[in-house]
């Protein structure tokens, strides 16, 4: 699902800033990994909103971990609809169109900088089109997009919740396990999707070839026979029954 990234530091030198200080203990040891993906770093922002979470105690001083929350979650879904805009097209590409140039990996990323950026609407809808694209049986969840066109209205341009002065003059107030389970939910979905879609096209084989073709419509009727199950089973949002790799909870 995940390709790796062209590269991460050409230079291969460890990060300066953690190499002042080396670990000498075991249980005090954390390690940074080199080829990670936007879907392993949207994983990362995901746990951490999540360990944030689980400090809130209702009191006053837990509205100080609202806004980090907030920017760490939209961090997360950001970085899971980039991966899933690269995935998407090289699905495209590899089983279906082979001589779109406009799904090339070099292309599309130059779209996710240059035009779409942080723009969580133009990537839900660069997604869209890709998913669509595809004629999939199952439609793609209504729940996720309107979430996600949420966190957009609040925070457009990926700066509302780093920057101050860009939020509206309002006393807003909500219930936070309610919030934290709502964008953790959505949040599950969104990757079940992109899992469910690699589950359909991991068994083809990426060539054009007419069997190809034929192969492909025959796992579309099979997977529309068995939709309303998948859609209890999306709806479950268990992310080991979904085949999601688990938190580190």
């Amino acid at each position: 699902m995940s390709t790796i990234p062209d590269g991460s530091r050409p230079s291969g030198k460890p990060l300066r800033l953690l190499k002042a200080v080396p670990n000498k203990v075991y249980n005090r040891l954390i390690v940074r990994y080199p080829y990670q993906t936007d879907r392993d770093y949207a994983l990362f922002y995901h746990e951490s909103a999540s360990r944030l979470a689980s400090t809130f105690e209702g009191r006053p001083m837990d509205d100080l971990i609202l806004i980090p929350f907030l920017m760490l979650y939209r961090q997360a879904f950001e970085l899971q609809l980039k991966n899933f805009v690269r995935y998407l097209a090289k699905v495209r590409q590899d089983y279906h169109e082979p001589q779109n140039l406009d799904l090339d990996r070099d292309v599309i990323d130059t779209r996710l900088a240059r035009e779409i950026g942080h723009n969580l609407a133009k990537l839900l809808n660069e997604v869209l089109t890709h998913y669509d694209a595809l004629d999939l049986s199952e439609r793609f969840p209504d729940s996720t997009n309107r979430l996600i066109l949420m966190i957009h209205d609040a925070d457009d341009r990926g700066t509302t919740f780093r920057y101050a002065g860009q939020m509206p003059a309002s006393h807003d107030r909500a219930d936070f396990p309610d919030l934290v389970s709502l964008l953790n939910e959505e949040y599950t979905l969104l990757v079940a999707v992109e899992d469910w879609v690699d589950g359909i096209y991991s068994a083809v084989p990426t060539n054009s070839s007419e069997g190809t073709t034929l192969f492909l419509n025959h796992l579309r009727r099979v997977h529309r026979a068995v939709c309303p199950a998948r859609r209890r089973l999306i709806s479950s949002r268990n992310p080991r029954e979904l085949g999601l790799r688990p938190t580190l909870s």
